[in-house]
């Protein structure tokens, strides 16, 4: 059977409707269907149920659908290896992170110095995530601890507790430390609305007793901490947004804003690398790995921030 077969029969699946697939791949719809047809033959077995308007696999065409994604997953790394002769500095490397701000930093302080290299960054959660690993989309990912997947190896770098930004107009801003208690009858903004981690800010307050009150939701990191600047609500962030090369609201805003100890149960949360597990990383997405830890390691001095010890990440 044909390697491009198989691309077709994957993309059918995803897609569940030939003739959107058939645009997708850049064929007619005549020859999508005459390659799903050769793929049912070669098979033994009917994959699919063909609806009026839909396509969409059965019981034995979504356990095929699952070697299918293994067999391409093999293919790449096979073609990966073999164009391992480039050199590390002139390589690419695709990066999953729920946040931004995960990366804002390190690409600003990396890039700069490998002007070479590509970084292909995509914001996703957990799901998504997930399956870009499995299917070979991301190199690794920058994020929290994922729910258990045997495919995947996750190994904790960091630990930073939540500080609390508030405008340098707020009647806390002259406090160094706060109670998150205190903070009842504030209204919160709320970044990265689509990331995960509103629920688990919003935990955060629900154990020291009270529901937030969000003023703002969404995913405008500028947006957001110019409403903070303007005293329209209070917002927690990780401690690491103190440090410049983190946040570049702070080169805009600095002066309006001040960030303050957080004294709450459980305000932290770990970050850490994932990957697939014995799957092929590129000499480059290693080098890579190697400097977002080192970048990491960099902000140890900030209070509230640790490096967690992590064996190295290799084939």
């Amino acid at each position: 059977m044909e390697l491009s077969y198989l691309t077709y029969f994957r993309t059918v699946a995803k897609m569940e409707h030939i003739s959107q697939a058939a645009a997708e791949l850049h064929i007619t719809q005549p020859a999508l269907s005459r390659a799903i047809s050769r793929v049912e033959q070669e098979v033994g077995a009917q994959l699919f149920e063909r609806g009026a308007n839909s396509i969409r696999l059965n019981h034995t065409g979504r356990a095929f659908l699952q070697r299918v994604e293994q067999i391409l997953a093999e293919y790449d790394d096979a073609l990966r290896e073999a164009a391992d002769n480039s050199s590390v500095e002139k390589g690419s490397v695709k990066i999953m992170a729920p946040t931004l701000e995960l990366l804002t930093g390190f690409m600003r302080s990396y890039l700069p110095r490998h002007p070479d290299m590509q970084i292909f960054h995509q914001l996703a959660g957990p799901r998504d995530t997930m399956h870009e690993l499995e299917t070979h989309g991301a190199d690794f990912a920058l994020c929290p601890e994922p729910e258990g997947n045997p495919r995947i190896e996750w190994h904790p770098m960091f630990r930073e507790c939540y500080c609390l930004a508030v405008s340098s107009r707020h009647p806390l801003a002259q406090q160094r430390q706060v109670q998150l208690k205190e903070l009842a009858g504030e209204r919160f903004v709320f970044n990265n609305g689509s990331s995960g981690f509103t629920e688990l800010l919003r935990g955060f307050c629900c154990r020291a007793g009270f529901e937030p009150k969000i003023c703002f939701l969404g995913d405008e990191t500028d947006f957001a901490y110019d409403l903070v600047a303007k005293n329209v609500g209070v917002m927690l962030v990780p401690v690491t947004q103190q440090d410049p090369r983190q946040n570049h609201a702070l080169d805009l805003l600095g002066q309006e804003l001040r960030f303050l100890e957080l004294d709450g149960p459980g305000c932290a949360r770990v970050i850490g690398l994932s990957k697939l597990k014995d799957g092929y990383l590129t000499p480059t997405a290693i080098a890579s790995l190697a400097a977002v830890r080192q970048y990491y390691a960099s902000l140890a001095p900030l209070r509230g921030f640790e490096m967690l010890p992590v064996r190295s990440i290799t084939n």
